[in-house]
């Protein structure tokens, strides 16, 4: 009986392990998140995004880093960068990304590839104290640790869950089934870290698509477990956390001979008038003057570091979007994603190759902050009556989540 269960248990493991050798082989082979061979682009990243670009960045061994939540991983396009400037350039933005978990991921860029500059996309949301880090991320997964410390096994950390997980299994199932169909209306990525809003285009295809879209976006905004805006608290925290520490930190990076672009991401006037109507332009304000300040001490210090408010009311930002359908025209997503047809105008300003425009991005600097502030609100209330229908639009959505509460 004793030499028949063996028997038994011997056979048992041996299947299990040629099965594990099976599902294996097939993510080697089919290689659904671009880690063991070459793609041109590859769809269906977003939910491992966190696991695979810091792996991706090893590779690449970028001079640029570009970094962000979702609003610069449309908008940092690594291609254009590299034709800009003729230096190779990484994405590293994160979908819905804090502050905190931004930072985390310059540092592992800086850690592992040879950075020369370092641009990085702010947004308010980003410094909420509600606003958790995402689901994804791991401080094992990034080759320095935040006490400093290399920590030289973070590429293992991935590992099962690029290879035998039950999202890798069914990304390999999606990968065989769909690798004929259309994709056109699929986001996708290089392997440079940029993404194609391709869903975002077809969506803006249909009948008010834009207008679809920034209701949904607004209303996203507004609920309160999604750590937005409402219920926003401008994070104090002893670190780590949300904190404007976080910022200090960054600009550390810079001080090894680097360069620090920081600009503040573009938003629909809509999405500003939000922050007004949930009270918080205020702290909106407070925030923006406490980036400037952490940017002259830098810059006083000799520091290469400068910071640009691109979130400002101008041509980019303010056509209507509820008057009528102008999807096609439309300049931007949702409320809060520039279009791609947008991204070179933008990066020229910021890498500083066209002359300034004032209308798309304005430097931030301590002898002009506060008349840029007051000039932002003025063209805020402007813009307000001038367009009663969105307005009208956004009261509706206010007032609704507010009587759900």
């Amino acid at each position: 009986m004793r030499k028949k269960f063996q028997t038994y248990l011997f056979f048992l493991l041996g299947v299990m392990c040629l099965g594990l050798s099976i599902v294996i082989a097939a993510a080697v082979i089919v290689d659904p998140y671009a880690l063991y061979r070459d793609h041109e682009t590859i769809t269906g990243v977003d939910g491992f995004a966190r696991i695979v670009k810091p792996v991706w960045v090893v590779e690449r061994a970028p001079q640029i880093a570009l970094a962000g939540s979702s609003r610069a991983e449309f908008l940092l396009d690594p291609q254009i960068v590299t034709e800009i400037t003729g230096r190779t350039a990484f994405n590293i933005a994160l979908s819905g990304a804090n502050i905190y978990e931004l930072r985390r991921n310059v540092e592992h860029v800086v850690a592992v590839a040879p950075i020369e500059t370092v641009i990085v996309g702010l947004d308010f949301f980003m410094f909420n104290a509600e606003r958790g880090n995402r689901p994804g991320f791991r401080e094992e997964r990034l080759a320095i640790a935040e006490d400093g410390k290399s920590n030289p096994h973070y590429w293992m950390t991935g590992l099962a869950a690029t290879l035998v997980s039950r999202d890798s299994i069914d990304a390999v199932r999606r990968t065989i089934k769909y690798r004929d169909a259309n994709k056109a209306c699929q986001d996708s990525w290089t392997e440079w870290g940029g993404r194609l809003a391709n869903g975002y285009e077809c969506q803006l295809s249909a009948i008010n698509g834009q207008q679809n879209n920034v209701r949904a976006t607004l209303s996203h905004y507004l609920r309160k477990p999604s750590g937005l805006y409402n219920g926003y608290k401008l994070d104090t925290r002893p670190f780590p956390s949300n904190s404007m520490e976080n910022i200090d930190r960054l600009v550390a990076l810079a001080a090894d001979e680097r360069s620090l672009v920081l600009y503040i991401s573009p938003v629909h006037a809509l999405h500003l008038q939000l922050i007004e109507e949930m009270a918080l332009w205020d702290v909106f304000e407070e925030w923006k003057r406490a980036l400037a300040h952490k940017v002259a001490v830098a810059r006083a210090q000799g520091i290469n570091v400068v910071l640009w408010d691109l979130a400002v009311i101008g041509p980019l930002t303010s056509r209507p979007v509820f008057e009528a359908d102008v999807s096609a025209q439309a300049e931007f997503y949702d409320s809060n994603h520039l279009r791609m047809s947008q991204k070179r105008r933008v990066l020229q300003v910021l890498l500083g190759t066209v002359e300034q425009e004032t209308s798309v991005a304005v430097l931030l600097l301590p002898g002009t902050i506060e008349a840029h502030l007051q000039s932002l609100r003025i063209k805020r209330e402007i813009w307000a009556r001038a367009h009663p229908v969105d307005m009208g639009v956004l009261a509706g959505l206010v007032e609704a989540f507010s009587v759900q509460e």
